[in-house]
């Protein structure tokens, strides 16, 4: 569509906000992925919930090493599927950039420090070969043994961050102190309900950060700063403003996970933020 024709013509052209600085890459752009294309390895940045619509042409195409980038809160039945629809074997990644940003008038506006891909099989590691092709990609590697789980904890944690830009028509700005305690809370509440069902939390106690103490304190810190600067439009409002599609896709996820229906008093704080909605 109109984004291949833009880049065609200009070039993938990207003002680094942290950075200050722009650049501009020359690209191929395929429009299609027919059954015969011959890649080593395909890379799908999509919003989770548009990924179904790519998943035939994925397991049709002769390619074995599929590596999906961005959140997912079912990475166990993504997998499932494709290999349910691929008549060969396929060694699928999950992965994660800890980037933000949003598209205006041509260029890609984005916010990250440090590029790092956070990757790993469901469970278990990857194979040799493909660690080595994703090391040629020449950035740098965040190799996770639990990358279903991550990616559910993340889920966890980004979620109450949307219900709350919702209710503030993606303005974090105007989040008040105590909306930040009950963004903390909703984390807390939804560690305790994965360590209750044994779903692995990755990074390892990333949980802690939300129960007390210190960690709290710092997390509290953070959020604070981020709601009122720019940095919660570059990376919080700005991808619920074009991805309430994706968000409602992982809450379902998500709730489906912790069986929320059945527990109508769990979770206090996670459904205050919902409803403000």
């Amino acid at each position: 569509g109109a984004w291949a024709e833009a880049i065609e013509h200009d070039g993938l052209r990207i003002r680094h906000v942290v950075q200050r600085k722009v650049t501009c890459d020359h690209v191929r752009v395929v429009r299609e992925l027919i059954a015969d294309d011959n890649y080593d390895l395909i890379v799908v940045a999509m919003q989770a919930h548009q990924t179904p619509d790519v998943l035939a042409s994925l397991a049709a195409n002769a390619c074995d090493r599929l590596v999906f980038v961005g959140n997912n809160a079912d990475a166990t039945g993504l997998e499932a599927r494709i290999a349910g629809l691929s008549e060969r074997s396929k060694e699928c990644a999950f992965g994660f950039f800890s980037v933000g940003g949003r598209r205006e008038n041509g260029w890609v506006m984005s916010a990250h420090i440090k590029l790092s891909l956070t990757v790993g099989p469901v469970a278990g590691e990857l194979s040799r070969g493909f660690v080595e092709l994703l090391e040629g990609l020449g950035i740098a590697l965040n190799l996770q043994d639990q990358m279903d789980g991550w990616l559910k904890w993340h889920a966890a944690c980004i979620l109450p961050l949307a219900y709350l830009s919702y209710a503030h028509g993606c303005d974090l700005t105007r989040a008040t102190g105590s909306e930040v305690g009950h963004y903390l809370d909703a984390c807390a509440e939804l560690g305790r309900l994965f360590r209750e069902r044994n779903i692995p939390i990755r990074p390892t106690d990333d949980d802690e950060y939300f129960y007390g103490g210190l960690k709290r304190l710092y997390m509290r810190a953070f959020y604070t700063v981020v709601f009122k600067t720019a940095l919660g439009r570059l990376c919080i409002t700005d991808h619920c403003k074009h991805a309430v599609g994706e968000m409602q896709s992982l809450a379902e996820s998500l709730e489906r996970l912790l069986a929320l229906d059945e527990m109508p008093g769990a979770a206090p704080s996670y459904r205050a933020l919902k409803g403000m909605m």
